[in-house]
């Protein structure tokens, strides 16, 4: 998926003819279809139909990347996106609800509000539409029996007889053409355990570091991946096009570490082994692997950066 496909998917959106869908995911993952009065389903419509267009459309500037490229430092312009290639088990139930044409309707007198986990929201047709994922949390949720809820009708307050439930203009993922786009971090990596597979993935990729036979120990790295931000940058190393050169010519890289203002900071072993004994030094080394430390023609300066969009 690249940008420009991302636009020209949600293009629906700008239709006359769509329509509006709720659901509420439950606790168990049943599905369950909200029915809405003419009034809410006109307005939730152009609310979150504004919000994705606003969010995603020709004047922003943003980056759309895969998941396998997340980054230990995302930008606020970035977003990372799920194909099938690297689609997350516990997220597979979202693209299958996709295809799905048939859900019961939310019943209050069979389920509570308390077993709603997720919103689930279908804008477009039926073959071609846009789902949004939004997690709930319990705080949404204002209870008659811990509050008495008001509201004000021409000059007079009401009490509000029922529980109320809120339903704010956001959304943590969005869903297109079995691509998962995600807008928050956070929740993909709090409320779907995407962070354990973070470091699992991070020592898979120790083994290949270990191939290179170019760090004399790694009992610091594997102490150091523990943590969220370096076990992302580790990553990042299958692509890395630094790790080919270490197994090609690994003379050019021990001449680059000992020539750099930061980098000759790392010491090697009689035998021209990287020694990783400290966290400074394996910052140092993950970052490397990146690519991170550049060079600028114009100017003669070194960069240390994560941004490195190609410009060929």
């Amino acid at each position: 998926m690249t940008k420009e496909t991302l636009l020209e998917d949600i293009k629906v959106l700008t239709e006359s003819s769509i329509g509006f869908e709720l659901f509420f995911v439950l606790k168990n993952r049943d599905i369950k279809k909200v029915h809405l009065d003419t009034t809410l389903y006109q307005n939730m419509q152009t609310e979150f139909t504004k919000k994705v267009l606003d969010t995603f459309n020709v004047d922003v500037d943003f980056t759309l990347k895969s998941v396998a490229d997340l980054s230990d430092e995302k930008l606020e312009s970035e977003y990372f996106y799920f194909d099938s290639d690297t689609m997350y088990d516990n997220l597979r139930f979202i693209i299958e609800f996709a295809s799905q044409t048939d859900t019961n309707l939310f019943q209050l007198g069979e389920n509570k509000y308390k077993d709603i986990d997720a919103i689930l929201i279908k804008i477009g047709t039926q073959s071609n539409n846009v789902i949004l994922y939004k997690h709930h949390y319990p705080i949404n949720v204002l209870s008659k029996k811990s509050t008495i809820n008001i509201f004000k009708e021409g000059d007079t307050f009401k009490e509000v007889i029922d529980d109320v439930f809120k339903i704010d203009i956001n959304f943590d993922f969005l869903v297109v053409d079995e691509h998962i786009v995600i807008n928050k971090l956070k929740t993909l990596e709090t409320k779907f355990d995407y962070t354990e597979v973070i470091y699992a993935k991070a020592f898979e990729n120790i083994e290949i570091i270990t191939a290179l036979d170019f760090v004399e120990n790694l009992d610091m790295l594997k102490e150091s991946i523990k943590t969220n931000k370096w076990a992302k940058k580790l990553n990042k190393v299958q692509g890395s096009p630094v790790i080919e050169i270490i197994r090609s010519n690994q003379e050019k890289v021990i001449n680059f570490i000992k020539s750099h203002p930061k980098l000759k900071q790392i010491n090697f072993t009689g035998n021209d082994k990287l020694k990783l004994d400290t966290k400074i030094s394996v910052e140092r080394f993950l970052k490397l692997l990146d690519d991170d430390y550049l060079h600028s023609q114009l100017t003669e300066m070194l960069y240390d950066t994560n941004s490195k969009d190609s410009v060929l």
